[in-house]
């Protein structure tokens, strides 16, 4: 006979079944049926997040590295919107997780209970890569319930990369309704977007026919498993220099590729350089790799020339507004995609740029005064002296300023060094992000840099780290004011004394 089980148990043996081993939540009343199958599921671990937004943040840093390792149960409508802010964040650094929302019972759901709203998930998917809702509660939708549960995992699990939202009424959880046959026989079809080879053919002319090459990557490449290594081998088979975007009118941190991982590499690209502005301004054909930030505030005006977009995500893309219609975007995995035009591409002869060594020492020289040179350079030799002795170590910051400071210095930190900035700049959500990127993998040593304002924006997150007795190091730069709230409007209204700024 075949077995009924619960909606809830089936959601478990489901997610247990696809990898995840983490479920951080604050649950309600919706939830907690919920949260009694995690906790009975061999192989998971429920852990509460002490609040819905630090729920929803460590879900995404416990899956930062390997996609969908943990995922977040919230509560219903007063949850959902107290985390939107972690789950438009998410979604910003294109995070793998998903996001459970316990809804009313269906039949409770008509009458607006507090915790819910009209079209809460529908309006919650807008913040995120996509929703899921369920919404019918009888035996013979029991197998449509299975496939959205499993198409919300897969959508978690492919590109573009994204946090997935699944809503789940109570009644639905707490019903005895899923034949256990269509849990133990799950078939969740692998989704596989193939570059068409038409348009890898036109890529690998455009290259081939250009010859001055240039490579523009972004810091969401190094997601993508063996991304150093097969840009080396791309830059290196198209003699085409490598710059990285350089966000200079925020001071953030992000992942950077090392001078000494690829002789091709110039270093991030500075709009003050002359050496770097000429050397755009010279070349055929730009060649932009999972560029997310290459609009003119941030880098400048890019050349007129021919255009090579290499994306996981079109839309981020496009929407720099660099491309026309003669050029070329192929979609997918990027690293697939350089793979693929090597084989391709004929092997070309000698840099057009001449000795790419040369290009790399005609940096941007440093305008502090020797004083505060020195500090920053003690202040990161220090770090990576202490980074470059641990065998994971992994870098999140959430200071901004800090974080700017550390990756003018980028060369001083180990190669073998895993950084994660933050795209969305929610101060204050990097105490959570990096507990639950420490607690759900626990080879890694994990620090995380904060500014004054993101560490007492993030009290719960502190108090979940110290009731599950994760191993973490805060480094905090308290400097007493908000360094970069004065710098952006200095900027603005450069004659109003720094004093009158101090209340900010």
């Amino acid at each position: 006979m075949n077995k009924l089980l619960t909606g809830s148990d089936a959601v478990a043996k489901i997610f247990q079944k696809e990898g995840v081993r983490f479920v951080f939540a604050y649950p309600g009343t919706s939830e907690l049926v919920l949260c009694n199958a995690f906790t009975n599921t061999k192989g998971i671990r429920l852990i509460n997040g002490r609040g819905d937004k630090e729920s929803a943040f460590m879900a995404a840093g416990g899956s930062l590295i390997k996609p969908l390792l943990s995922v977040a149960l919230l509560h219903g409508a007063r949850g959902s919107t107290n985390a939107m802010g972690a789950i438009s964040d998410a979604q910003r650094n294109e995070i793998n997780t998903l996001f459970i929302v316990g809804l009313p019972s269906t039949q409770s759901m008509p009458f607006l209970p507090p915790h819910g709203e009209g079209d809460l998930i529908q309006n919650l998917g807008n913040f995120a890569k996509k929703s899921f809702e369920i919404k019918k509660v009888d035996v013979k939708n029991a197998q449509e319930y299975v496939r959205i549960i499993l198409e919300a995992i897969m959508c978690a699990k492919t590109v573009p990369n994204g946090p997935v939202i699944l809503g789940i009424p109570q009644d639905a959880l707490e019903k005895k309704w899923v034949p256990q046959d269509l849990v133990n026989n799950l078939a969740l079809e692998k989704k596989q977007i193939l570059s068409v080879e038409k348009v890898l053919d036109k890529a690998a002319r455009l290259v081939n026919n250009s010859l001055f090459p240039v490579i523009l990557i972004d810091d969401f490449l190094f997601k993508v498993s063996n991304a150093e290594k097969i840009l080396l081998q791309f830059a290196t088979k198209i003699h085409a220099p490598v710059f990285q975007i350089w966000y200079k009118r925020g001071p953030m941190m992000f992942q950077r590729l090392h001078k000494s991982q690829s002789p091709n590499f110039i270093g991030s690209y500075d709009v003050e350089n002359k050496n770097h502005t000429e050397m755009m301004e010279r070349s055929d054909l730009l060649i932009t790799i999972e560029d997310r930030n290459a609009y003119e505030r941030i880098i400048g005006k890019l050349p007129n020339g021919k255009k090579l977009a290499l994306t996981s995500n079109p839309e981020m893309t496009r929407k720099n507004n660099y491309l026309k219609r003669s050029d070329v975007l192929i979609e997918g995995n990027v690293v697939d995609t350089m793979m693929r035009l090597i084989k391709k591409l004929p092997r070309k002869n000698g840099s057009p740029f001449g000795t790419i060594k040369s290009l790399k020492d005609n940096t941007t020289k440093s305008t502090l005064s020797p004083k505060y040179q020195k500090l920053r350079n003690d202040i990161s030799s220090g770090l990576a002296h202490v980074l470059r002795n641990i065998a994971y170590p992994v870098l999140v910051d959430d200071s901004q300023m800090f974080g700017g400071l550390l990756f003018e210095q980028y060369e001083k930190l180990p190669e073998h060094l895993r950084v994660f900035g933050d795209h969305g700049a929610f101060i204050g959500g990097g105490v959570s992000l990096s507990a639950g990127l420490a607690l759900c993998n626990k080879n890694h040593t994990v620090f995380c840099t904060l500014g004054d304002q993101s560490c007492t924006n993030a009290i719960q997150g502190f108090i979940s780290a110290v009731q599950e007795n994760i191993n973490i190091t805060y480094i905090v730069c308290n400097n007493g004011k908000s360094v970069s709230l004065i710098k952006q409007f200095m900027s603005q209204y450069p004659k109003t004394p720094d004093a009158r700024l101090i209340s900010f």
